[in-house]
């Protein structure tokens, strides 16, 4: 008897220690904001087409850890591309994008046969509390349409393992579908 009371209290204890456990939060996520901004109309010709900021993507440390990020791949699900000129920047910390050298991060790679944008970083990144990156993408007459109507899923393969547990099954993407329309929208209430 006296043994059964012992196992009772402990398995008592085991049980209100699993109720009251809050969830642990994870050590870093990623947000993904899908943009279509022209970031210099004037200088379209000289750009050899549109400079569109596509989208933010946010990263948010909740730890003390040291996390880096070396580079962010962005496979393309639409219409097939030949090519694809892109740009990653670093935000600066007013939050507003200034898209010149000492904010480049890299310069994209673009792997026609695997629809996909190589963003290999110069340097490796230290995450702080929150580190926006800015996705700016050369859109040419030629890739516009095709653009408007697909998007990128975020690979997490060569993403830091924090981030990757943070993602888990859900897909995280940049829609250029959607924030084509969104842009579009607001030009005909303005």
């Amino acid at each position: 008897m006296k043994k059964l009371a012992v196992c009772v209290a402990v398995i008592s204890t085991c049980f209100l220690n699993l109720y009251g456990k809050k969830p642990q939060t994870l050590s870093c996520d990623l947000n993904v904001t899908s943009q279509w901004v022209d970031l210099d109309p004037q200088r379209t010709k000289q750009f050899g087409g549109k400079w569109i900021l596509a989208g933010e993507l946010v990263f948010h440390k909740r730890s003390k850890e040291l996390i880096t990020v070396k580079e962010i791949d962005l496979a393309w699900k639409g219409e097939s591309i030949s090519n694809l000129n892109a740009s990653l920047f670093r935000k600066n910390g007013n939050n507003v994008l200034v898209p010149i050298d000492d904010a480049l991060i890299c310069d994209g790679s673009w792997n026609n046969k695997k629809q996909l944008l190589v963003l290999k970083f110069d340097q490796k990144e230290y995450l702080q509390p929150t580190t926006t990156f800015c996705l700016v993408i050369t859109v040419t007459d030629d890739i516009e349409t095709v653009l408007k109507n697909g998007h990128f899923d975020v690979m997490p393969d060569n993403l830091p393992y924090q981030i990757q547990k943070s993602l888990g099954k859900q897909g995280v993407r940049i829609s250029l579908a959607h924030a084509y329309q969104e842009f579009t929208d607001k030009e005909k209430t303005s």
